[in-house]
């Protein structure tokens, strides 16, 4: 070791206030889905197309869409008799002028009904990829992507309504 004492740049006061709203945001669309309140959850997105992958842990790859059809897509995997609880830990946010990319670790929980042979419990870690963008309404979601790392339990409890 060299002995020097590392010391992290400074980040300036008016951008950490927007990397705090730009995870409020992410915050907000995570409780949002957890009360599958799709029509408050389409509302974060900017109009037009995103970049979105809602099935990554089932299709891997991502494709354009709106945030309405997203938002469709997520109230169709995430049913209402499932109960789901999706948390950021770990955020990692970079801004560039009216563009923000967040990379987030985090998990995702899902409760459903327990059948034959099947707990009904899954559970999955992995990094969360948005973009943002900054609108008149304030900063939207762009871009969404879920990247698991380890999963856990039953995998159809996801699935099953």
């Amino acid at each position: 070791m060299s002995g020097k004492r590392v010391i992290p740049p400074v980040v300036p006061l008016h951008v950490q206030i927007e990397q705090r709203r730009v995870r409020e945001l992410i915050e907000r669309f995570f409780f949002l889905t957890d009360r599958k309140a799709w029509h408050s959850a389409e509302s974060l997105f900017v109009h037009g197309e995103i970049e979105a992958d809602p099935g990554s842990l089932v299709s891997g790859a991502s494709t354009c869409r709106t945030g309405a059809q997203l938002v469709a897509v997520l109230a169709q995997q995430l049913r209402a008799r499932t109960t789901t609880r999706h948390a950021g830990n770990v955020y990692e946010i970079s801004m560039a002028g009216d563009l923000a990319v967040a990379r987030v670790r985090g998990s995702a929980w899902h409760q459903t009904r327990v059948v034959a042979g099947a707990s009904g419990l899954w559970e999955s870690w992995g990094i969360y990829h948005f973009t943002c963008r900054r609108s008149p309404r304030g900063w939207r979601l762009a871009s969404f992507r879920y990247v698991p790392r380890y999963t856990r339990g039953d995998e159809t409890a996801r699935l099953r309504a």
